[in-house]
């Protein structure tokens, strides 16, 4: 039940991106870091669980970025696939020589038997990041125009890949489909609302209630600071701040989870930007366990293991690994919102990643990284 919230309104940033990742507790992750060579201009989690090591998240020093986010199936055996869907992403992110368009043509046609379609269902926003124009760092603006080359928003849950393929910050091509009429709004935050765009575990084009939700949020926030002058939020801290606070908003109706219903339950999600931790037994999320209260040992959440699911081995571009072993993972009894990341672009082309993890007492600071996207103003 994953969420990406990204938009390019900010005068100083032509790119505020917010992800939550909501994931069994005991899925074996890395933290986010730089690859080992000859991929060292790459950084991302990794998710350990699958032999490729893949990612749903990634930014390379290039400018390359990708995000993925799970389909939510209506059958628990589509679920799982033979590839992994975040070997699509880490495969992305080194296709140094392909343009997003050339890549998105080559995943559609070479990704082995059953193409994309042999892939669990997900949706991945891929491309390079490059300004369109140059700004002013220093001005507080509205900038009227699209700030960011286009990015690619692929699905394999649409009637057809070909259709599946849809373009952001590309007004010309295709509308903002989280907009949704409101009245007495100001100039500015209505200009905000357009240029923010998110996505979940549906398809892009049809929402679910927390992407309106997370939309909203965002666009208030960039147009209030935007109002103010810059003054609303007077540096980079305080705006990392309240974007945490956006991705923590928990709004789950808790009535749903008392039904016992698995369809409520899972409705009950779409609701809620942050999704708190829950123990999940036979399939469906009960609340009874406190995520204010310590995290679960490593002892118990082993203990709680509910069973393998395995798939048969497929061949295709996305491999990493040579090995014939199928898929295997034990799911765990909680789960909830891991990890939180950021990721901010501002008009020099500096980018901040910032990560937190909110279920591993060990992680006291959130993940920080920093560069400059080569190429960013040639």
């Amino acid at each position: 039940m994953c969420i990406l919230l990204l938009s390019t309104a900010h005068p100083k940033y032509p790119l505020i991106l917010l992800s939550n990742r909501d994931e069994y507790l005991n899925r074996p992750t890395k933290s986010a870091d730089f690859w080992p060579a000859p991929d060292s201009d790459v950084l991302s989690p990794l998710d350990l669980a699958r032999e490729e090591h893949g990612t749903w998240i990634g930014i390379t020093k290039e400018g390359r970025i990708a995000i993925l986010v799970n389909f939510r199936e209506t059958q628990n055996s589509d679920a799982v696939s033979p590839i992994s869907r975040g070997a699509l992403v880490k495969h992305f992110l080194v296709a140094r020589d392909k343009t997003t368009s050339e890549w998105v043509e080559s995943a559609i046609a070479n990704a082995g038997p059953g193409g994309l379609f042999s892939v669990g269902g997900f949706s991945m926003v891929c491309g390079v990041l490059r300004p369109k124009s140059s700004q002013d760092s220093q001005s507080t603006e509205i900038i009227y125009q699209e700030r960011l080359e286009r990015l690619a928003v692929l699905t394999n849950r649409s009637t057809s890949l070909s259709s599946g393929t849809s373009w952001i910050f590309a007004p010309e091509e295709f509308v903002n489909p989280t907009i949704q009429e409101k009245e007495n709004c100001s100039d500015t935050y209505s200009f905000v609302r357009e240029h923010t765009y998110g996505i979940s575990n549906s398809l892009y084009t049809e929402p679910w209630p927390k992407v309106y939700r997370g939309c909203d949020l965002l666009s208030s926030m960039i147009a209030e600071d935007i109002a103010s002058g810059g003054m609303k939020i007077q540096s980079q801290d305080a705006l990392i701040q309240s974007l945490f606070d956006i991705l923590s908003v928990d709004e789950l109706p808790r009535e749903a989870l008392q039904t016992g219903d698995p369809v409520a339950v899972f409705d009950a999600l779409r609701h809620s930007i942050k999704v708190p931790v829950f123990s999940a037994v036979d399939g469906v999320l009960k609340e009874d366990y406190d995520s204010l209260s310590p995290v679960p040992t490593e002892e118990s959440i082993q203990n709680a293991a509910d069973g393998n699911v395995i798939v048969q081995h497929v061949k295709s571009q996305f491999e990493t690994n040579t090995s014939d072993k199928p898929y295997e993972f034990k799911k765990g009894m909680y789960y909830g919102t891991r990890t939180q990341t950021l990721i901010l672009v501002d008009n020099y082309g500096n980018v901040t990643y910032v990560e937190r993890d909110l279920n591993d007492v060990t992680k006291k600071e959130p993940v920080l990284h920093e560069f400059k996207i080569d190429g960013w103003s040639e």
